[in-house]
């Protein structure tokens, strides 16, 4: 059967000829009752091709164990159709269709060389002009800035979210980013894990807002959104070049963050101990003059119930002459 490549896809069945991808991301689809619509994947080919793919939900079960996050396979006898909808993942005008009778065939790791995640990234300064269009999820990357401590929130159903803001730059252009829940705490994962500084996110297909109030422009996550830190992607490694200082030496560059990482905690640790020195001597100041007004409270209570037992006595020789 002849193979047949991404960019080949024309709007009509393909039955006698295969693709051969690797999957790049999957995810469900639900209704507002959570009830599961389908479910959606994204294909690359070798030629750094890309396309959705949906599989409805009477066939999704079956087909869903067949496909692991980045697995290469064959398929056949598939339907191409117009891809539609405000919040697509990237521009494009067909995805794949699957059907009870597509074939799904595992290749082997070696049998082609596919790339695990394609991008299309639009520049920071575009984002407006792209917002007037807002047809489709787009990809950006840049250097994470100005991250902010997670805020909770309830909807409008009175259920906590949480969201994470940060910013991310171009080094000529900015703009700010907004995850909610488990893409906020994912977020915080990888980021802490990120041992380069500074850490370059790409965010893939997330979507544009915007503020009807301030005209503030925010990139937040869908379900189709996917990020990755410090990727080796070609518009990574460019940014990452630009973010470095003059004179600035790669093999270095590990032993460097880890010696500044080192200085970082041993400034902390004995920030740390100093505090600890200083509240044990308060304790010890406090159990002093506590133990001090004890004593001086148990003389003046001795020297009070003296007092009162003379005046007692006292009373007592005057009601004799009465």
């Amino acid at each position: 059967m002849e193979s047949l490549f991404l960019m080949e896809l024309e709007n009509e069945p393909c039955s006698n000829r295969l693709l051969k991808v690797r999957l790049a991301r999957k995810w469900l689809e639900t209704g507002e009752d959570d009830s599961v619509l389908g479910l959606n994947l994204i294909m690359n080919d070798q030629y750094d091709n890309r396309m959705h793919c949906w599989i409805p939900s009477p066939i999704f079960v079956e087909m869903d164990k067949a496909f692991v996050k980045g697995g290469l396979y064959a398929i056949g006898n598939f339907l191409i159709t117009p891809y539609t909808g405000k919040y697509r993942c990237f521009e494009a005008g067909l995805h794949i269709v699957f059907t009870i009778t597509t074939v799904i065939s595992p290749l082997i790791e070696p049998f082609c060389s596919i790339a695990e995640e394609v991008f299309n990234f639009t520049n920071l300064k575009n984002i407006p002009a792209a917002l007037e269009h807002d047809s489709h999820l787009i990809d950006v990357v840049g250097i994470i800035e100005d991250v902010k401590y997670p805020q909770i929130v309830s909807n409008r159903n009175n259920n906590q979210q949480i969201y994470r803001d940060f910013v991310i730059t171009d080094l000529v252009d900015s703009v700010k980013v907004r995850f909610w829940d488990h893409f906020a705490l994912h977020f915080d994962t990888l980021y802490n894990e990120a041992t380069v500084r500074p850490v370059i996110i790409t965010i893939s297909s997330c979507k544009m807002n915007r503020n009807n109030y301030s005209g503030v422009t925010t990139l937040t996550n869908m379900p189709a959104t996917s990020i990755h830190m410090n990727g080796n992607c070609p518009r990574a490694a460019t940014l990452r070049h630009s973010s470095k200082p003059e004179g600035f030496d790669d093999n270095n560059a590990d032993d460097e963050y880890e010696s500044g990482r080192h200085e970082a905690l041993e400034k902390s640790l004995t920030n740390l101990n100093i505090g600890i020195s200083k509240i044990l001597r308060k304790v010890g100041e406090l159990s002093c003059s506590y133990k001090e007004f004890a004593e001086n409270f148990e003389l003046e209570q001795k020297y009070l119930c003296d007092e009162l037992k003379m005046l007692r006595n006292t009373a007592d020789q005057l009601k004799k002459f009465i």
